[in-house]
């Protein structure tokens, strides 16, 4: 009787009272808790456990017999616990490095193109309305933003009323209803297609081309100027400003983005005041500045206030800035 209670004590102080329970009633199953563990552990797979459990690595990185230190008990519950492990946590700490490794290459692969990303490219186009005339294209790309801006031959915002798009599937089109922007997008890698602006008092229509895939570059921004005055044009500061050109000069509007007309001699302007070609026996001034003196023959202009005056060869201009009279010397002629 005494031995009897003796082994019930030893039975609750050594195993949980869930353990205890399955083993008086004789389970072959020792409950395990289940938590990320699908198969419950066998008390055969115990006892296997613990034949191979003869050497064990202590904290000090020595490998040593455990078998003499434990009871029967604590090898079962040390083979319990390492089979809950084994199930649980099944790789290495290098397997799993590993395993992060290949998951960072694949993704890599997945998502890498097979040719360069575009090179952005932000220009000026000028908008001509009369027929025949190409319409512009612009160069889309999946996953890149464009913008067009539209203005008239003063370089002022010109509102948009509405647009149609031919193909909605294919391209998004963003506007905020009231501004002279608009934000593109190819909803695909290759895709073309058109788009019809109009603009406010403007009763011709404006057409552009969109296309996408297959190009080198993006158009990131394009200044689409229409030539005409807008709703939006200031009032001119001499009468000579109010006669616009019925046709804008493609090399000035290249002249805008800085780049210089073919065959063209760089003159030197001092300072930031600006940059001056002559080309053609004309005078070119890109600047920031208005020109009141001499008289220009044609103007062309950017929504960030960026001028391209054409003129008479001179060697000095009478331009205002903020309020103030600025000469302009120009050197080189």
């Amino acid at each position: 009787m005494k031995q009897l209670t003796w082994l019930a004590v030893m039975s609750v102080t050594l195993f949980p009272f869930h353990a205890q329970s399955a083993l008086v009633k004789g389970s072959s199953m020792l409950p395990v808790k289940q938590s990320n563990v699908e198969n419950p552990v066998t008390n055969s797979q115990i006892d296997d456990a613990v034949l191979n459990t003869s050497v064990s690595k202590t904290p000090d990185n020595d490998y040593r017999d455990t078998r003499s230190e434990l009871s029967p008990s604590q090898e079962k519950r040390e083979a319990a616990f390492n089979i809950l492990l084994e199930q649980s946590l099944p790789l290495s700490p290098d397997q799993i490095k590993k395993l992060h490794r290949l998951y960072d290459l694949s993704e890599r692969a997945i998502h890498t193109t097979p040719k360069p990303p575009p090179t952005p490219v932000s220009s000026s186009l000028s908008v001509k309305l009369d027929p025949g005339n190409t319409p512009p294209l612009i160069r889309l790309s999946a996953g890149f933003v464009s913008s067009l801006v539209f203005t008239d031959a003063t370089g002022e915002p010109w509102p948009i009323t509405s647009y149609d798009v031919g193909d909605p599937k294919t391209f998004s089109i963003m506007w905020d209803t009231r501004g002279n922007t608009l934000f593109l997008q190819s909803l695909q890698l290759y895709a073309h297609g058109n788009l019809a602006i109009r603009l406010q008092d403007l009763n011709t229509p404006i057409m552009v081309s969109l296309v996408s895939g297959g190009q080198k570059e993006v158009d990131y921004r394009t200044d689409l100027q229409v030539s005409s005055r807008g709703p939006n044009a200031k009032a001119p500061i001499m009468q000579e400003q109010a006669m616009m050109p019925s046709k804008i000069n493609r090399a000035m509007i290249n002249m805008l983005d800085g780049v210089a007309p073919v065959g063209s001699l760089l003159l030197e302007v001092p300072g930031l005041q600006g940059k001056a070609w002559l080309s053609n026996n004309r005078l070119y001034l890109r600047t920031s500045m208005t020109v009141i003196s001499p008289a220009w023959l044609s103007i062309v202009s950017s929504p960030d206030g960026t001028h391209v005056y054409e003129m008479s060869p001179t060697p000095l201009v009478l331009a205002t800035h903020d309020g103030r009279t600025v000469n302009i010397q120009i050197k080189g002629l």
